[in-house]
């Protein structure tokens, strides 16, 4: 488990220098087929990293870096295809994954297993993923990190939540998730999270109502830059009785929040290095100061 006593730094580590390069060279083999204007992005983008600050959030070096592309090439959503398939391919799954939860005697648990199982779906991880392989894998196995039990708590007395969701096919999983809360408990609000402008595969609006989650009535939608340090949003956060957040970078970012719920997969070498935990780990998580109980 986490370690309560220690405090994640998430700075920027040497060793993520070269998985940001990598990050830039798939999305702009995604964004356009010619060699010099890819040559060109992976020149400016060894310019940009040279002259950063090494210091700072290894996320928001991505965030340039990417930002680069778009510039170049004109082309500001180089995932718009591949978020499109991963969605439709979740959603043909919809219904087996919905009779696993209503036959699981922890539904919550079961559910919330099936959505971090999703979060293998993570382009940014620069990792090849199986879907049904993880899914097999998380039902089959505890997880590494169990806080459910806090969880159900917290939503036992709570009428409003806040989700941060993560990447696109694995929002399909989220809307399961939600469901099954809406059912087992009487919330009267959820705020979904996503962002407002494309970012590798992270989920926006278009593919929020695409699988239907804006259609469920307690479900409202809200886009966010990218910052998610941004004052006014963890004000907002402080609104709400319950707070979940998806996704790796989402946790590297919000991680010494201590009422934020975090359901991932570490994909990352450093930030498991970070947490003490093994790659591969699976959490459903208090923040990293929380207790272990």
């Amino acid at each position: 488990m986490l370690n309560s006593k220690v405090v994640i730094t998430m700075k920027m580590h040497l060793d993520c220098i070269p998985c940001i390069q990598k990050q830039v060279l798939q999305t702009a083999r995604l964004a356009t087929e010619d060699i010099s204007v890819q040559k060109q992005i992976l020149r400016e983008t060894l310019q940009v990293i040279q002259k950063s600050d090494w210091n700072t959030r290894t996320i928001l070096l991505a965030y340039e870096t990417q930002a680069i592309i778009s510039r170049i090439t004109g082309n500001n959503d180089p995932y718009s295809e591949v978020k499109v398939k991963y969605n439709k391919m979740i959603l043909d799954l919809y219904p087996d994954l919905q009779k696993e939860v209503k036959n699981a005697k922890d539904s919550l648990l079961t559910v919330s297993k099936l959505a971090i199982a999703g979060n293998i779906i993570d382009f940014g991880a620069l990792k090849p993923f199986d879907i049904k392989k993880t899914l097999n894998r998380l039902l089959k196995t505890p997880l590494t990190v169990d806080h459910s039990h806090l969880l159900r708590k917290r939503l036992s007395n709570a009428k409003s939540l806040i989700f941060l969701a993560d990447n696109t096919g694995e929002i399909v999983f989220d809307k399961l998730l939600l469901e099954t809360i809406l059912q087992e408990f009487s919330l009267e609000r959820i705020l979904f999270v996503i962002k407002k402008e494309p970012i590798l595969n992270d989920a926006m609006r278009l593919d929020a109502e695409a699988v239907g989650i804006s259609s469920i009535p307690q479900i409202e939608l809200y886009e966010v830059g990218r910052d998610r340090r941004d004052p006014n949003f963890i004000s907002l956060l402080e609104k709400f009785d319950v707070v979940i957040s998806k996704g790796q970078a989402n946790f590297e970012d919000l991680h010494d929040i201590e009422y934020i719920f975090f359901l991932l997969i570490l994909k990352c070498e450093v930030i498991a290095k970070e947490t003490g935990l093994p790659e591969g780990s699976t959490l459903l998580s208090t923040g990293s100061r929380a207790s272990n109980q």
